[in-house]
């Protein structure tokens, strides 16, 4: 009787043993998919963060030439005052035609550039969407 007893004991103990085993094994399992998805995690924050980046210098690339079409389109008004100022009437038609179609194309350029750049600060928008919903996932 007493051996059946210490028997039990030891079977019992055996159990609990293979139950906490089988209890650390499923922790470690859960802390190895936790640090997986951290890892995942931070590699899309990266990768967000490099996108971020990217649209910035373009943000930056498009300004600057939003900027040389101005100075260019201010340039070509400054020339199209000189030239009404020192041309006959005949060379003034003509350079002010001229000029129009330069202007128009530098205005139709600044617009596909300002296009651009609402392109980007949406693009912006969204990727900065995306990293605060990285962040919180």
């Amino acid at each position: 009787n007493r051996r059946q007893a210490e028997a039990s004991a030891a079977a019992q103990g055996d159990a609990q043993e293979r139950e906490d085993y089988d209890a650390a094994e499923l922790l470690f399992a859960q802390v190895d998919a936790l640090a997986a998805e951290g890892i995942a995690l931070q590699g899309s924050s990266s990768r967000l963060a490099r996108e971020q980046d990217a649209l910035a210098e373009r943000r930056r690339a498009l300004l600057q030439r939003q900027l040389a079409c101005a100075a260019r389109r201010a340039r070509l008004l400054d020339a199209e005052v000189a030239t009404a100022q020192d041309a006959s009437r005949a060379a003034d038609a003509t350079a002010a035609d001229q000029e129009e179609r330069e202007e128009e194309a530098l205005a139709d350029e600044l617009q596909g550039a300002t296009h651009q750049l609402g392109h980007v600060r949406l693009d912006r928008e969204r990727l900065a969407l995306e990293r605060a919903a990285v962040e919180e996932g």
